[in-house]
């Protein structure tokens, strides 16, 4: 069965070629290959630099052999332009240069096969990788972490016509029912009598009513943690409408909510003893005669009154409702994950989600295991001083601060009002979007910090 471009055993009546990992001094030792391939390798030029490679032939022109320059050193994505590059053929990984992290390039492999298709035929014509050498725990684990990341880059790539809040609950719903989750919703007008009213606030100028779903599940005996995620499905930036290019990646501003659905998901199937809540408000912010206004002021969830700064800062005031609402539970940590601010990809550019926690040493291993995994986040500081930026002539707190600067800290900064001082708490501010394509990461929505946040709740809650 292929899963993602990798298969586990191999096709009844067909053969595997070899892909060897050579480097520069390896090269000349190598004894395997015949006197005709010596002499097509030396016409070719191959040199075993990384990300390199060359296909040698038998005898009857078949291909025999692929050797690709590698050093135990180089980033795994490296290995991406290489895959893509590969005739269509069935490989098996071999390594002339030491041991080789084979679930970590098969990972890549998966991602190089990966093709958004909901709206037309498939054009990738990919390679496949027998990973029969891995243990059935690490094709599971593999099998985990790339359909997780497909969904991810569905969701985020599915077009705001076809991907609303009713479509984000019917997910929630279908992955309850896949795992005996518990499941609740409040919709609509409903919000503000349950007193979620920044959720209903955001979502009310659209003619999709907003949600507030949570999913619960696992055993109460183990460590809660409550995972967040902002489901905003297309952003106009309200009534402070964006311009004409900001707005053309707006289906990706729920890609927080992807993230945190698809952690669940993994956590879920990999049966972790852990417990969880699933927090996600899904909504539009759309224009309409019932747009929210720069200057109004709104009561949220936790009995504070809230100015609002600028109706294109809409994320932080659902997740403020969120936050409070998921505090109460008083569980071991929170993690949110929104695509939040501009701000934060002017720190770190499209690539690498900003983490904020008040917690160092949390968001210390966070960031370490991120390096482990090739899979960057990247910590910014909750800097005390900025907090008066969110002062209010009006009313308890300003929704945005006063400066154009530093935008990241303070929506982190305003977040930090609606949890409680004992809960540990990870806030998760990134873009889940590829601008360009480049090899193993296509055009449009990506998985960003995912491995590293499964991995994260793994080593600190999994006892």
């Amino acid at each position: 069965m292929e899963l993602f471009g990798c298969i586990s055993t191999l096709p009844h009546g067909q053969k595997s070629i070899d892909l060897i990992a050579v480097d520069p001094k390896t090269l000349p030792k190598l004894q395997s290959l015949s006197a005709s391939q010596k002499n097509w390798l030396s016409q070719q030029n191959f040199t075993a630099d990384i990300g390199s490679f060359v296909v040698l032939p038998d005898d009857s022109g078949n291909i025999s052999t692929v050797l690709f320059g590698w050093s135990l050193q180089a980033s795994i994505w490296q290995f991406a332009s290489i895959v893509q590059a590969l005739p269509v053929a069935i490989y098996q990984l071999q390594s002339q240069i030491g041991q080789l992290d084979v679930a970590a390039l098969a990972k890549i492999w998966g991602l190089c096969c990966y093709e958004f298709t909901r709206y037309r035929l498939a054009r990738k014509k990919t390679p496949s990788l027998l990973i029969s050498n891995l243990t059935k725990k690490s094709q599971f684990s593999l099998n985990i972490l790339l359909n997780a990341t497909y969904q991810v880059r569905n969701w985020i790539n599915t077009p705001a016509e076809d991907f609303g809040p009713m479509d984000l609950s019917d997910i929630c719903h279908a992955l309850a029912k896949r795992h005996q989750a518990h499941i609740e919703e409040v919709v609509g007008d409903d919000l503000k009598q349950q007193n979620y009213p920044l959720i209903h606030l955001v979502g009310r100028a659209s003619n999709r009513p907003p949600r507030m779903i949570c999913l619960r599940w696992g055993n109460p005996e183990d460590p809660l943690i409550a995972l967040v995620g902002k489901g905003v499905c297309f952003d106009t930036g309200g009534i402070q409408v964006k311009p004409h290019n900001a707005m053309q990646s707006m289906k990706k501003d729920m890609g927080g909510a992807a993230h945190m659905i698809a952690l669940s998901e993994m956590i879920m199937a990999s049966k972790l003893p852990v417990s969880i809540a699933l927090w996600i408000a899904a909504c539009d912010n759309s224009v309409s005669a019932s747009s929210f206004l720069p200057g109004d002021v709104y009561k949220a969830r936790n009995g504070m009154s809230v100015e609002i700064g600028h109706t294109d800062a809409e994320g932080r005031l659902i997740l403020a409702d969120l936050l409070s609402a998921c505090s109460q539970d008083n569980p071991q940590c929170i993690i949110d994950y929104a695509t939040l601010t501009g701000a934060q990809r002017v720190a770190l550019g499209m690539d690498i989600p900003s983490v904020f926690s008040n917690n160092t040493p949390l968001s210390e291993s966070l960031c370490s295991i991120s390096q482990e995994k090739h899979d960057w986040i990247w910590p910014l500081p909750l800097y005390e001083p900025y907090k008066k930026q969110l002062d209010s002539d009006i009313a308890d707190i300003c929704s945005t601060g006063k400066t154009p600067y530093g935008g990241s800290i303070i929506a982190a900064l305003f977040l930090q009002h609606f949890i409680s001082d004992n809960i540990d708490w990870l806030h998760i501010d990134g873009s889940a979007y590829n601008e360009t394509a480049r090899p193993g990461r296509d055009k449009g929505g990506e998985a960003m910090g995912l491995e590293t946040l499964f991995s994260f709740v793994q080593q600190h809650f999994c006892a």
